[in-house]
């Protein structure tokens, strides 16, 4: 593990595995670096993989304020900068595929592509347009519950929201550990900017390859958001996991980094393609 000092004023903690195109990859709230080991561990053969936990988590800095996905992406930006990343592909579950869409919305040209598991065009409630995001029932009674008693309400979502199929113990205890390493305090100030969250005005503008990788059986980052954005990002492509909830690179991990590893192929394929075209006599 390494700590990364940054122009945006915090140090992340980075998990790097392997060599080759870089790959960043990012957690999901009440997640950590560690939600991705199945995928480093299948990656690390042919990808410079770089798991990351985002300020306020994990072994980031967790500073007193300031805590946004606006400021996510901007030391999402910074860490691709201070480590000299070319053009990386950036996966991102849950909120941290919100991370990802506003960092390619906000610095295009920085990232070859985006692998956004779980993801949504908003984060919170519904629109006109889908029912797409956390609902504001599970939503309302996550925040009541964590107010009240904060473990069980982590270990209530768990059971409830992140995964399909029979939960082992192990994953549970696994689950509930990286949960606990998000203070309250930053979830707290963290929800005060999320109902606003969305993306749908920026979405035109994503002019990178983007794979949506979305458990069929979702109901806290709902399967409609999924599709509002494969209809709506200019080249996306939907992966659906059918065994799968909210976490389907824990539930179905074989599936879910096959699917993966094939777009990381894809998207390094075309970047080699178009550097040796580039370079190539006229």
């Amino acid at each position: 593990m390494t700590r990364i000092a940054l122009s945006t004023g915090v140090a992340l903690e980075v998990q790097e595995f392997g060599s080759g195109p870089p790959v960043v990859l990012v957690p999901g709230g009440a997640m950590t670096h560690r939600v991705w080991d199945h995928q480093v561990a299948a990656l690390q053969r042919r990808y410079r993989t770089l798991a990351v936990d985002l300020r306020g988590s994990g072994g980031s800095d967790k500073p007193p304020t300031g805590y946004s996905v606006d400021l996510f992406a901007a030391d999402l930006a910074a860490l691709i900068e201070a480590l000299g990343l070319e053009r990386p592909v950036v996966a991102g579950h849950g909120l941290g595929s919100h991370v990802a869409l506003r960092l390619a919305a906000t610095r295009p040209g920085l990232v070859a592509g985006l692998a956004l598991a779980s993801a949504a065009p908003w984060f919170v409630g519904e629109r006109r347009d889908a029912a797409g995001g956390f609902p504001d029932d599970l939503w309302e009674r996550m925040q009541g519950g964590a107010a009240r008693n904060r473990a069980q309400a982590d270990l209530d979502l768990i059971d409830e929201a992140f995964f399909h199929g029979e939960l082992s113990e192990g994953m549970r205890l696994w689950s509930l550990g990286m949960a606990a390493e998000w203070p309250l305090a930053v979830f707290v100030q963290l929800a005060e900017t999320l109902h606003d969250l969305d993306h749908r005005d920026a979405l035109a503008t994503i002019d990178v390859p983007v794979l949506l990788l979305h458990g069929r059986h979702d109901e806290k980052t709902r399967y409609d958001g999924a599709e509002y954005l494969l209809a709506h990002l200019p080249h996306a492509r939907l992966v659906t996991l059918e065994g799968s909830a909210h976490c389907p690179h824990l539930e179905e991990p074989g599936a879910f980094t096959e699917a993966l590893h094939g777009f990381l192929d894809e998207v390094t394929a075309a970047a080699r393609a178009g550097l040796a075209t580039a370079g190539a006599p006229r």
